[in-house]
């Protein structure tokens, strides 16, 4: 049986203001974990912005992604120390696995 738009689509989809900043938008979609925001202006719809619009058309144009307030988004979100194996090495100092063969 063919499933139409209306059996998988969400009811009520997330709404942010066009005038929101990116960073804010990008936080609710990861608060959230949606990967789109309908955009709207005082209730009329504008158009839908996504994750990967975030990504593509802001971070590849290495357009800043946070409020003017001086502070880096990028160097919050990266892991600060690297993950440990339990011999106490980074896993990339680890010894090579045995070969599956």
């Amino acid at each position: 049986m063919a499933q139409t738009v209306a059996d998988v689509m969400t009811a009520d989809p997330m709404t942010i203001e066009a005038d929101v900043e990116i960073s804010a938008a990008a936080q609710q979609m990861r608060d959230n974990d949606v990967g789109s925001i309908v955009v709207q202006d005082h209730g009329q719809l504008l158009g839908v912005v996504t994750d990967r619009d975030i990504v593509v058309r802001l971070v590849a144009a290495q357009r800043e992604l946070t409020p003017r307030s001086g502070r880096s988004a990028p160097a919050a979100r990266y892991t600060r120390s690297p993950r440990r194996h339990r011999c106490g090495t980074r896993y990339s100092s680890c010894a090579p696995r045995p070969s599956a063969g």
